[in-house]
Parts: structure tokens; C-alpha cells; sequence
């Protein structure tokens, strides 16, 4: 059976340690086919998870299923400068392959920008694969809008009301 979104929790957690081998499989698993977009060693993955939650730890969200088990998570930062402005960057999104189209990604980035809000921010920017046209529509859908290519890619940003 699968869950549906109402059934999932979204919280902060104090420590990621008890957590990192399980979303570095999360990980692992929502960005097969995309791996030019990811880190693909264990090590270097786990080491990724740590730095996005020592980067603000306020603004790591974990989705967990009814049993306890992360089904995805978001790591944002309220530390980014940009053009000499603060802004809430959104540096990873990832989502269970399983939970994938119901709506947790929606919900993630829900969470992030109420994290932004919170503090006051009044923009929000992220970089998305050029060819993760998943990930585009998702961000286009919650308000987000190309404003620039590096490589493969794409800045995404969104003002925040």
C-alpha cells in the first residue's frame, strides 16, 4: 500500500546523524537516471546530506511515513547571499520514487517557503537540472521562473509575498 500525503509528517529533527544512511539511500534512489545531477558515492553523498544540514539546520525538513521511515526531505539554507541580498535558497529537494506525483515535493517546498517567510526573506532562488524536466514543471507549478543558465543549469527564482 501506498501512502498518501495526509499520512505523511514533515518535521525538523536535531540531529541528522541517526537519519543520513537512510536519506543518502533516499538519495541515491530518487536521482537514478539523473546522476549528472547528483553526487553518486556513498561517502560523498552522506557528506552532502551533513553539509546541507549544517548549512541551516532550521531548514532541513524530513518527510517521514506513518512508521517512521523518511520518504524525502529538503535542504534549504537562509545563509545565501545572492547580489548582496539574503534569499532562501532551496539547495536539495528529494523525493521517494514511491511518493513521487502526490504531492510531497508540493508540500516540501510548501514548508520551505514558510521557512523563508518566518525570517523575513523576500525572495527564494534554487538551480535545477536542464534536462530534470520533473523537477522544472514542479517548480514552475509552485511559482517559480527561469531567470538564468549556467552549463546544465537552470536558475529558477520566486518572490516571496
Amino acid at each position: 500500500m501506498k501512502e498518501a500525503i495526509s499520512e505523511i509528517e514533515i518535521k525538523r529533527v536535531d540531529d541528522i546523524k541517526p537519519y543520513v544512511k537512510q536519506l543518502s539511500k533516499l538519495y541515491m534512489d530518487a536521482y537514478k537516471g539523473l546522476e549528472k545531477y547528483a553526487y553518486t558515492k556513498p561517502k560523498d553523498v552522506r557528506g552532502y546530506i551533513e553539509w546541507l544540514f549544517k548549512r541551516d539546520k532550521d531548514g532541513f525538513f524530513i518527510a517521514f511515513d506513518p512508521k517512521g521511515k523518511p520518504v524525502g526531505f529538503i535542504g534549504t539554507d537562509t545563509n545565501w547571499v545572492k547580489n548582496g541580498k539574503v534569499i532562501g535558497e532551496i539547495h536539495e529537494l528529494v523525493v521517494s520514487p514511491q511518493m513521487k506525483g502526490k504531492g510531497l515535493g508540493r508540500a516540501l517546498i510548501e514548508e520551505a517557503l514558510n521557512y523563508f517567510r518566518q525570517k523575513g526573506l523576500k525572495k527564494s532562488g534554487l538551480w535545477v537540472g536542464e534536462h530534470n524536466s520533473i523537477a522544472q514543471k514542479l517548480y514552475v507549478d509552485c511559482g517559480y521562473r527561469e531567470v538564468g543558465r549556467k552549463g546544465k543549469w537552470i536558475r529558477m527564482e520566486k518572490e516571496l509575498q
